[in-house]
């Protein structure tokens, strides 16, 4: 089991729809499709699949024009949405002017699911200088792009659709701020003015929402970090990137981030961006996918099922997906895997006992074991009670790592040993001596971390292939039993 990744070029942001049993995947892409005067100018990629996993590429499609009579498209595209109306693609994307500086969101139609001409009545969707920053007024602000981009299109009831869109707004603060702008349409040709469903809190930008019904409520997600100037966009201190959620119960707004909890996805700048999400074909499951990033080149995730409990918005692993792991293997009695990077010292001990396997540590010393594994994925399932500053997963690929759980400090934290450098951590809730079900999924360079079912962190790796799983105690008693490995 493999992600997918175009052979031939890096893939940006992607957006789904389905048509009938299969899902037709959209994402920026550069490599052989870019035009020479622009080598680095992404076109748009398409790929399909049945499962959300293997994917099949199509012909890409909309490269950068390059053309002087058509000045407002004439840039490679930004990321858009597609709908499925009476057998016809349509396809959304954000077009970008000469300078390169001005956007305005297009359309392209499809019959045939490959062949797109593109609208003649582009664009489709211009920013309103009344509500928003536009061609009209931005010379009133030390701001140098118009945003009018990433649009999402939900459909509300037969010819009622909603389409939302990133863009900024004066909304009276010392700059202006990202907005999330809503616009109507009853035919996806013609929208109606914008209206702000979404403002940021702080002088920073908001990219690529999505928009969906569930479990009775209308939910917003949205890219940010602090990269994006969103210095304290979220509560959570670790997280760089993050793609957070507000709330709404209609789809006119206005949507609201909850006061906790207000994070789907983040991580470092290398853990997973872009969300999307779709119902997943003849079923009622939303589906979120999202881009990977690590060191190696991006590549598209495996899919997650969204679930909203409790006003909270979480990303579950997807059970189908384990039909796709190999047989538990069986595992012989762990390893003592030593704490140095050159001496063999070992900081506890380890002891298995009607099935349970116990780790008790020194005072201030770490100890870990594992079983060997062969593969370039694998994934280690357990029940896991830690009595101790930290326990959890002892991972090797081409390096060792620990993978903790830490209720003293309130993280899931993944360390690179020996130096017990920081990898990617996570603000989250735990009870010391509380069992939490732990399911640790390795693909090449991407972890993947789930806490009673939840992703709760996912990051990429700076090394790829898998020798060997385990577990691991940090400074305390650590206890896991009902221990599977399998190969992914």
């Amino acid at each position: 089991m493999v992600q997918y990744r175009p052979s031939d070029n890096v893939m940006f942001d992607a957006w789904f729809v389905t048509r009938g049993d299969e899902i037709h995947a959209f994402h920026l892409q550069n490599g052989s499709i870019s035009h020479p005067e622009d080598p680095n100018g992404w076109a748009i990629g398409h790929a399909v699949s049945k499962d959300g996993v293997s994917w099949s590429p199509l012909p890409s499609l909309l490269p950068p024009l390059f053309d002087e009579s058509c000045p407002e498209d004439f840039h490679s595209k930004f990321t858009g949405c597609a709908v499925n109306r009476g057998g016809d693609c349509y396809l959304f994307y954000t077009m970008r002017d000469k300078q390169a500086t001005n956007q305005r969101l297009a359309l392209a139609i499809s019959h045939d699911w490959v062949h797109f001409e593109r609208y003649e009545g582009n664009p489709v969707v211009v920013n309103d200088p009344e509500t928003l920053i536009g061609f009209e007024n931005i010379g009133n602000y030390d701001w140098n792009i118009v945003d009018c981009r990433d649009l999402v299109v939900v459909e509300a009831g037969k010819d009622d659709y909603y389409g939302y869109y990133a863009a900024a707004a004066d909304l009276g603060g010392r700059c202006p701020v990202g907005v999330i702008a809503m616009v109507k349409s009853s035919d996806l040709l013609h929208w109606s003015k914008p209206k702000i469903v979404y403002a940021a809190d702080h002088a920073g930008v908001l990219e690529v929402p999505d928009v969906f019904f569930l479990n009775g409520k209308w939910v917003l997600t949205c890219l940010c970090g602090m990269n994006y100037s969103g210095r304290a966009y979220s509560d959570d201190e670790y997280a760089a990137n993050g793609t957070f959620y507000a709330l709404s119960d209609s789809p006119e707004g206005p949507f609201v981030m909850p006061e906790t909890n207000g994070l789907l996805l983040a991580g470092p700048v290398q853990s997973g961006f872009t969300c999307r999400s779709y119902l997943f074909p003849g079923t009622n499951r939303r589906v979120l996918t999202y881009i990977d990033r690590p060191a190696n080149g991006t590549a598209m995730s495996y899919p997650k099922e969204l679930v909203l409990e409790d006003g909270v918005l979480k990303a579950r692993f997807f059970e189908p997906l384990a039909d796709r792991f190999g047989e538990p293997l069986p595992l012989p009695a762990p390893a003592k895997e030593q704490n140095s990077f050159a001496w063999k010292t070992y900081g506890g001990e380890a002891k298995e006992e009607n099935g349970t396997l116990t780790l008790v540590t020194g005072e201030k010393d770490y100890h870990a074991v594992s079983f060997p594994v062969a593969a370039p994925g694998a994934v280690i399932d357990a029940k896991i009670a830690v009595n101790a500053f930290g326990g959890g997963v002892f991972l090797r690929t081409d390096c060792p790592y620990l993978l903790l759980l830490e209720p003293e400090k309130g993280r899931v934290a993944l360390w690179r040993l020996y130096s017990f450098e920081p990898i990617g951590i996570r603000s989250v809730s735990l009870e010391k001596g509380k069992e939490y079900a732990v399911k640790v999924l390795l693909s090449g360079h991407v972890i993947e971390v789930y806490l009673d079912g939840v992703l709760t962190l996912q990051c990429g790796l700076p090394t790829p292939t898998v020798a060997s799983l385990g577990i691991a105690a940090d400074r305390g008693t650590v206890t896991a039993r009902d221990i599977v490995i399998r190969t992914v």
